[in-house]
């Protein structure tokens, strides 16, 4: 039992620092999109930041979650199950949201809102759903690891 619990802190130890690199390199780009927005007036670079502010958001979240399993060992736990859900909302807002954005942005300069279905990436809310369905899987891990704890 001991070489399962060190073989799988050392890859939770890997997958952390791999992590919190990416979530910073995350923000390093959307503050880039931000000021290539700000100078350029490019539509598309607020798209670009949004997208990494919310990859951010969501990677800084899966750093806690995996800093949990490895301080609990257990990774059917309630506060990894509401890590997870807040993941999915993450995903699923950065998904929809800057399409709305870019709409505000053109009111503000004058131009017409327009929203088309086609300007949402569909697949990055749908990532969302899928994080959401894993974390009712987890939910559904919780409740039988505690049965199985009570039998014990």
């Amino acid at each position: 039992m001991d070489n399962r619990a060190s073989a799988l802190n050392k890859r939770l130890n890997t997958d952390r620092v791999i992590t919190l690199i990416v979530a910073f390199l995350m923000i390093f780009v959307a503050a880039m999109q931000f000021i290539t927005f700000a100078r350029n007036n490019d539509i598309l670079a607020v798209r670009r930041g949004i997208h990494s502010v919310f990859s951010a958001i969501a990677l800084i979240l899966l750093y806690l979650g995996l800093n949990r399993i490895s301080a609990t060992g257990k990774p059917f736990d309630s506060k990894m199950i509401g890590l997870l859900r807040a993941i999915a909302v993450t995903i699923m807002i950065g998904g929809f949201l800057p399409p709305f954005v870019e709409g505000f942005i053109n009111i503000t300069q004058g131009k017409e809102f327009v929203l088309i279905f086609g300007d949402i990436d569909i697949f990055i809310p749908m990532a969302g759903v899928i994080v959401g369905i894993l974390s009712e899987i987890f939910a559904y891990g919780n409740e039988l690891q505690e049965d199985n704890d009570l039998i014990a």
